[in-house]
């Protein structure tokens, strides 16, 4: 009686343990799986149209299906500009999104890094009160015209990515990790220093791309490594970018 007991417990344990993980999702690769997304940016965003190719690849891969997006990116726009313009409320306000993606202007970190938190976590309580994940787009560093080097380069995307990863986890939000997909992309290809851009600051077709994929693989907890690339970036290239992208998201799941 005894041991049939132990199995009835012992089958038990294993069945939540199966609902459990079947409603969660495993804990190391998380299905939060948005359907309507809020982009608030500006020129990173929409230069390479980011949005337009996430939706795409989404629409292509059988797990996720179609999904949609709106986005608020005036140019050169910062987080304060964005929260005292009242825009990025007010479609959070009527957009019934459960993804806000959050990104700030290229260098506001860098320069003004106590406006940038403080409007940063504004616009992400805004959206956890509307039941949406703020996901904090950590975006890759810049040539400037005072300073273009390699070494610049890197010094400034530590602080990015300090600086973003400081905010997702002051916020309760959520880290897309795009600079550092950036970064082990420009250590494989050190020259020339404006890879990936189009003007050494927005990105060409290879660094949208690589953008959308470290997206994807953290909005939907899937793998963008085998799926068919965008017109204009080679297959060569997008299984380079695919795999960068999913070795960097992996490693900030950690």
């Amino acid at each position: 009686m005894h041991h049939s007991s132990s199995v009835f417990v012992t089958v038990t344990v294993a069945i939540l343990l199966l609902v459990v993980l079947g409603v969660f999702g495993d804990a190391a690769n998380p299905r939060h799986s948005p359907k309507r997304i809020l982009f608030v940016g500006n020129s990173m965003t929409y230069v390479g149209d980011l949005p337009k190719v996430l939706v795409k690849m989404a629409e292509e891969h059988n797990e996720v299906g179609k999904v949609a997006v709106d986005m608020e990116a005036p140019g050169g726009f910062t987080l304060q500009q964005h929260w005292e313009s009242g825009k990025p409320q007010k479609m959070m306000d009527t957009g019934h999104y459960d993804a806000v993606v959050i990104q700030g202007q290229s260098t506001e970190s860098l320069d003004d890094l106590e406006p940038f938190k403080t409007y940063g976590g504004k616009l992400a309580a805004m959206a956890l009160k509307h039941k949406a994940v703020p996901y904090f787009f950590s975006t890759w560093s810049c040539c400037t015209p005072f300073a273009c080097s390699k070494e610049s380069l890197a010094d400034d995307q530590k602080t990015l990515d300090s600086d973003y990863a400081g905010l997702a986890k002051s916020s309760n939000g959520i880290l897309v990790p795009v600079g550092a997909a950036w970064s082990a992309y420009r250590s494989k290809h050190p020259k020339p220093i404006g890879v990936l851009t189009t003007d050494n600051a927005h990105p060409n077709a290879q660094g949208a791309y690589l953008n959308a994929c470290v997206f994807f693989e953290t909005l939907f907890g899937l793998s963008s490594v085998g799926m068919r690339g965008p017109t204009g970036v080679s297959a060569a290239d997008a299984k380079e970018l695919q795999e960068i992208a999913h070795s960097v998201v992996n490693q900030h799941r950690r």
